[in-house]
């Protein structure tokens, strides 16, 4: 969610570092490229629309603020996708449970959690990674608030949108109102073979560039288990039948995908038959 430099910026702020030279001096950086760090931090409810800088009022804003004025190091802890491994520690987690809620590879997991336990945000008992409160107090309320902020506002969005899940930067979304965003998941889908579903809203991301099936499908399970919509989940067994050359989704969907089609009766899941009655509905 937040870049290295963008947390420094927020640090320096802190400090009462407030004009754009003195600020590009500090960060290294060019007075346009500051511009820009601002401007994000805006985008991202950070910082108000005011001269002088001043941080949001918003609770995730300035319980950020509060952490990084302590020190520029937790910027390594705060940037990328390192936010969202945190926010998934909230309750302690084996390394599979992680995976699975931040959609990251174990690998990149593994390295961001050898930074956090060196660094005091994490430890990790009899396999159960959790948030190091005793060492740093602030980060539970932080991460907390920035949840409950990440889950109703982003400001790229229009006003009457209801947010289904974020992807690093990106939000998927349905809203009645008109965007300039493109459709991803099913309401992508029907591009590609997906008939006679009338799915009852319309799914929107704000990811640029073009969209994948691959990536326009891997929204559509997120979406169905945002939703926890049993008729969305069989609308995405039935398109993985009927394109599984196509596709490359998570083991974990594969796995269910066997059990169901072995015979297998799984609660808010269709049955084989449901999906084979409606094998129609999507051109091969």
């Amino acid at each position: 969610m937040f870049s290295v430099k963008e947390l420094e910026l927020i640090h320096l702020c802190s400090r009462g570092v407030q004009s754009i030279d003195d600020l590009s001096k500090e960060l290294d950086i060019s007075n346009p490229e500051t511009y820009r760090l601002i401007r994000n931090l805006r985008y991202k409810g950070v910082m108000e629309e005011s001269n002088p800088l001043r941080i949001s009022r918003c609770a995730f804003a300035r319980r950020l603020y509060s952490i990084m004025a302590e020190s520029p190091g937790f910027a390594r802890f705060f940037c990328d996708r390192r936010l969202d491994v945190l926010c998934s520690l909230l309750t302690p987690q084996k390394l599979k449970s992680i995976r699975v809620l931040t959609g990251l590879s174990e690998s990149y997991i593994r390295s961001i959690l050898r930074i956090d336990m060196e660094g005091g945000l994490v430890v990790c008992e009899d396999g159960f990674y959790r948030i190091n409160d005793s060492n740093h107090p602030k980060v539970r309320a932080f991460l907390l608030s920035l949840i409950d902020h990440m889950e109703v506002s982003d400001p790229r969005l229009p006003s009457n949108s209801t947010i289904l899940f974020r992807d690093g930067d990106d939000v998927v979304y349905t809203t009645p109102d008109a965007t300039s965003d493109k459709p991803t998941g099913f309401s992508a889908l029907e591009d590609y073979g997906m008939n006679d579903w009338a799915f009852a809203d319309t799914y929107y991301t704000t990811k640029s560039g073009e969209l994948t099936l691959d990536s326009i499908f891997s929204d559509a399970l997120q979406i169905a288990e945002a939703e926890d919509n049993w008729r969305l989940r069989m609308a995405a067994e039935v398109f993985y039948i009927k394109k599984k050359e196509q596709l490359n989704p998570p083991q974990e969907f594969i796995d269910m995908h066997n059990r169901i089609m072995s015979g297998e009766r799984i609660k808010k899941w269709p049955s084989a038959k449901d999906i084979e009655d409606r094998l129609w509905t999507v051109e091969e």
